[in-house]
């Protein structure tokens, strides 16, 4: 009896052992099964990452052709627009001859209702001009005579020799060069020196006591 019952529990032993035996293979095929399903699962992701990516790659690069060529459109928008502003100038430089300087007519040299008699006075006035395409202003002088018959004479200011300034000298009552002692009287004939005429003389007009300038003219050969 003693040994059926060995026998009962050696076999019970053996049959415990191979179950055990037998989930841990079930166990360890499973984990492996397991974990090679989530290796693939983890490749076949890489593999379809880059086929996904591929339409927005393609997608950017769309965008950045289209941004690059509106860039180069609006360069050369720009460089058509300078070009055409550089060109005009120049064009109407070239093909549009400019206007010659001439004077604008009289000009009001001032008041001289205050003018004394047969004393020459220097008055000052700003003459305008068109010189090619620019109105130039300049600033001028005239010596004023205010003669006996109340006539009216303006004396151009430069010596008629080489074109000098003069001055009035009150206590000789002579209009005198500095440059090469010419001398004038006032009517402006000359008294002396190198001078070949008497001093240009502007056309006049009065009008409300007021002195309006003309053209400057040459008063020919009046030398004394």
């Amino acid at each position: 009896m003693v040994g059926r019952h060995a026998v009962i529990n050696r076999l019970n032993s053996q049959e415990c052992l191979g179950q055990a035996r037998f989930n841990h293979m079930i166990r360890t095929n499973y984990l492996q099964v397991h974990r090679n399903l989530g290796v693939r699962f983890k490749y076949n992701r890489r593999l379809q990452t880059p086929n996904n990516s591929q339409p927005t790659s393609t997608h950017q690069s769309a965008e950045s052709l289209s941004r690059r060529s509106f860039q180069l459109l609006i360069l050369y928008i720009l460089s058509a627009l300078i070009a055409v502003a550089l060109a005009i100038p120049t064009a109407i430089y070239l093909l549009i001859p400019p206007r010659s300087r001439k004077p604008t007519g009289y000009v009001d040299a001032g008041d001289i209702s205050q003018l004394p008699m047969d004393l020459p006075t220097e008055m000052t006035f700003v003459e305008s001009g068109v010189d090619g395409w620019r109105t130039v202003s300049q600033k001028r002088t005239a010596w004023v005579v205010k003669q006996k018959n109340n006539r009216i004479v303006a004396f151009g200011p430069q010596c008629t020799h080489l074109g000098c300034a003069y001055h009035y000298e009150e206590a000789q009552k002579h209009f005198v060069c500095p440059c090469h002692a010419s001398v004038f009287s006032t009517d402006g004939s000359v008294a002396s020196g190198p001078a070949p005429r008497a001093l240009d003389r502007y056309a006049t007009r009065v009008q409300n006591n007021r002195l309006l300038l003309g053209a400057l003219r040459p008063a020919g050969n009046t030398k004394g």
